[in-house]
């Protein structure tokens, strides 16, 4: 990959939080990377899944305008 995936990623809940991606850990380039998308467990000093029950991975302009991801935290 040469997107810079930190600049690319939003993770959001369903109680509305939104936070940016801090770092990427894969090696630059390459077709198959494999690395971890990392972002910060609180923001603006509350929890980011405190009372979640969803939680939405949104990866924006890699061969898609956007690709979303999403889990259910409640089962």
């Amino acid at each position: 990959l040469s997107m810079d995936l930190v600049a690319l990623a939003k993770l959001s809940t369903d109680t509305g939080l939104t936070i940016n991606a801090t770092t990427w850990s894969a090696p630059g380039g390459g077709h198959h990377a494999s690395g971890a998308l990392s972002f910060p467990a609180i923001v603006d000093g509350v929890h980011l899944l405190d009372n979640a029950s969803s939680l939405t991975l949104t990866i924006y302009d890699v061969d898609a305008p956007e690709r979303v991801f999403a889990w259910n935290l409640s089962e």
